[in-house]
């Protein structure tokens, strides 16, 4: 694999960290993208198509089972406290209006 399909594939790897929550990005984003970097290189060095595979697997995984709801955890939140203000604020007006 060329070397630009590694650098490409580090810049894609990088910008995949948006997904994760802003405090885990400043803190630990360069070292996530140098080991990512590392284990890319290791597998093409070996000429090894199944374990850069296999890496991009894990990427994944991991994307849809820690980083994504550990991003949309906090929008839940604010949704569900948003969600029971309108709500109040309608049964309020609701009862008002009936009363």
């Amino acid at each position: 694999m060329p070397s630009n399909t590694c650098r490409l594939q580090c810049q894609i790897f990088a910008w995949v960290l948006i997904c994760y929550p802003q405090e885990l990005r400043e803190r630990f984003g360069e070292e996530m993208v140098a080991v990512f970097e590392d284990l890319l290189r290791d597998a093409v060095s070996r000429g090894d198509a199944a374990a850069v595979a296999s890496l991009w697997a894990r990427t994944l995984g991991e994307l849809l089972s820690v980083a994504l709801p550990s991003r949309f955890q906090i929008n839940i939140v604010v949704a569900g406290v948003l969600s029971f203000a309108f709500s109040s604020g309608l049964f309020l007006v609701f009862f008002r209006a009936i009363s």
